[in-house]
């Protein structure tokens, strides 16, 4: 997302392989680490691309319980969408 004003990028994403989930950061998304403190959040599609899971900057349930609760928060979906085609 490109702030059309100042021509800043204001949110990117990050694909780490073909196959893989994505990674929101709230700048340009270079030199950025996941689970830094740019990172946003971590999008996860279906295998067609879809349906796609928004989730917050949280780890997953997995990792979560293994850790002390006070080092990080847990992964919570924000957002669910579903992309369709319509045909007239």
């Amino acid at each position: 997302m490109i702030n059309q004003l100042t021509n800043e990028t204001m949110i990117s994403a990050i694909r780490q392989s073909e196959y893989g989930d994505f990674y929101l950061f709230v700048n340009d998304g270079t030199n950025e680490m996941i689970y830094g403190s740019n990172f946003i959040g971590h999008i996860e599609a279906n295998a067609w691309g879809t349906a796609f899971d928004i989730y917050n900057n949280g780890i997953h349930e997995k990792a979560f319980k293994a850790l002390p609760k006070y080092i990080c928060d847990l992964r919570i979906k924000i957002v669910y969408f579903f992309l369709t085609s319509i045909y007239l």
